[in-house]
This record gives C-alpha cells, sequence and structure tokens, in this order.
C-alpha cells in the first residue's frame, strides 16, 4: 500500500482535486438557481396583484418564498392531476393543504418553470368553478 501511493500519490492527488473543484462549481450554480428563483418569485409575485382575492395570485401578494420546501413535488402532483380520462381534483386541494402563502408562491412558480404555464390557468381549464373556488378557499384557509 505504501509502495502504491508512493507511485501514484501525485495522480490520487490530482484526482482529489479534481473531485473537489466539481464539487464547489456544482455548489456554486445551485446557488445561482436559488437566487434565480427567488428573483422570479418575487417578480411574479408583484406581477398584476390584485384585491379581491378571487385567485391564486392575488392570495400570493407580497410574500416572501419559503425557499426549504420542495414546490417541484406539488408542482408535479398538481399537474399529474389532469387526467385525460379522469380528473383527481382531490390530489389537486391536498396539494395546496395547510400550505403558506409563500409555499404556494413557490408551487406557482415551480409550475411555470417546469410546464411552463400559469398556475392558475392550468387549474381552470381542468377544473370546474366550484372546484377552483374550493382551492381558493383552501389557500385561504391557510392563513
Amino acid at each position: 500500500m505504501k509502495k502504491f501511493l508512493q507511485e501514484n500519490g501525485i495522480i490520487l492527488l490530482l484526482v482529489l482535486i479534481v473531485i473537489l473543484v466539481l464539487i464547489l462549481a456544482q455548489a456554486k450554480k445551485n446557488k445561482k438557481i436559488k437566487e434565480g428563483e427567488i428573483k422570479e418569485i418575487i417578480r411574479r409575485i408583484s406581477e398584476n396583484v390584485g384585491v379581491d382575492g378571487t385567485d391564486i395570485k392575488t392570495l400570493t401578494d407580497s410574500v416572501t418564498p419559503d425557499l426549504n420546501f420542495d414546490a417541484k413535488t406539488y408542482a408535479e402532483k398538481i399537474h399529474d392531476a389532469n387526467n385525460f380520462f379522469n380528473d383527481d381534483e382531490d390530489a389537486v386541494y391536498q396539494a395546496f393543504a395547510n400550505k403558506s402563502a409563500a409555499q404556494v408562491a413557490a408551487i406557482k412558480v415551480a409550475f411555470a418553470n417546469k410546464y411552463g404555464k400559469d398556475l392558475d390557468e392550468f387549474l381552470k381549464s381542468f377544473l370546474n368553478e366550484e372546484e377552483y373556488n374550493n382551492v381558493i378557499n383552501i389557500i385561504r384557509n391557510n392563513r
């Protein structure tokens, strides 16, 4: 083992340095992504904010998103609830249940980033008016 280290020590050291550089590069990339998500969330929250609270956008005005929350998972659950043969309204309700306004805002941004669609418009496209209002009431009751 000692002979192996003496003969290959420099190679092992270089490999460790490369691994460390890759880890640091990934950490820096993740930080930039988080910063970009924060800016996008704040931009989306502050644009066209209404006052009547009749859609998700107006319910998430002037909130700071909780970035430790995994909004992507809930965005996927909401998207997957829209099924060609049978929509799963309960999955949508559960996705919004017990979520703060910041978490709802984060779900909205994650949904737009992943699917390129506005969450409000998506929900309105497959939920009837009563079901959509149920979602709004769930979000209101979370406050």
